[in-house]
């Protein structure tokens, strides 16, 4: 699906623009054996493709087994090896959250937080934060994963299951939000992108934390029934987003749902098994500004 904000540069000056995508890989784990790796192979060739297709400077991925795989895909897209690969904490099962990009690094940190509440440990992996050159000027850009919609017994014990877990993702979100306003105010004028798997659809209160009063979401504005960045069981779920702070929102010249072969992979009990695609549509959004040619 996509969504064309405004597009065209004015006489006398030159449009530059930087690609920034999200996407849930499913499971991009380390091969087993020849089997496993020979789907990885063809994963890793296609995403790679969709990355160069899509013209793509910064690249948030969720569900990353190693820094091996990432790095593997960092070559598959940018074949020159000029792409930079970081990987963050990763949870009790071994997934992290990873950041690609051609553009110049001027930091790097991760967030995770030891504890989100009275009751809630910390995030289950850690958000990634790269601090990257654009045309723009410096960008930050994190990427998460909150926790799955799984029920949990963490939490408070008035809660239900499912409910511990809403207030879990949205605490997630909160302490990310409140990350990320802290980098707004040391770099006054700057800008940030908040990207990545929040698990929650648009509306709910995880998407509201984040969001807080800073930060406007890219992905929720989309038509309803062409945003849906996964399937579950035959029905449409737009879990993946892109959010950006104010400043930001008026350089954004186009957003996209690449959800043209987005398929539904069966039940949360196949999860584990590789496939050769993702069971996640990526995201993205375009980015431009216009200065005088000289």
């Amino acid at each position: 699906m996509r969504y064309i904000v405004s597009v065209g540069a004015t006489r006398g000056k030159v449009t530059l623009v930087f690609c920034l995508i999200s996407w849930n890989l499913k499971n991009f784990f380390d091969p087993k054996n020849v089997r496993e790796e020979n789907l990885t192979s063809l994963k890793i060739r296609d995403m790679g493709k969709a990355l160069r297709d899509a013209r793509a400077d910064v690249v948030c991925v969720q569900e990353v087994g190693s820094v091996e795989m990432l790095e593997r895909l960092a070559m598959a897209w940018c074949p020159g090896g000029n792409a930079t690969a970081r990987l963050g904490i990763a949870d009790d099962r071994g997934i992290a959250c990873g950041i690609l990009t051609r553009l110049p690094v001027l930091y790097a940190a991760d967030h995770r937080p030891d504890a989100l509440g009275i009751d809630l440990r910390g995030p289950k992996r850690g958000a990634v934060h790269l601090r990257v050159e654009s045309p723009l000027g410096p960008v930050d850009v994190l990427c998460f994963h909150f926790k799955s919609r799984l029920p949990t017994m963490v939490g408070s014990p008035t809660l239900t299951g499912e409910a511990r877990s809403d207030a879990w993702r949205a605490a997630e979100a909160a302490s990310l939000s409140a990350y990320a306003v802290t980098l707004l105010d040391a770099h006054r004028g700057g800008h940030v992108v908040l990207a990545g798997d929040a698990n929650d659809e648009p509306g709910s209160a995880t998407l509201a934390a984040l969001r807080g009063a800073t930060f406007e979401e890219l992905i929720a504005p989309l038509p309803s029934e062409t945003r849906a960045t996964c399937m579950f069981q035959g029905q449409p779920m737009t879990l993946d987003h892109i959010l950006v702070s104010r400043a930001l929102r008026a350089q954004v010249t186009e957003v996209l749902v690449h959800n043209a072969k987005l398929r539904d992979h069966g039940p949360l009990l196949g999860a584990a098994r590789l496939t050769v695609d993702s069971d996640h549509a990526a995201v993205s959004a375009r980015f431009s500004a216009t200065q005088k040619a000289h």
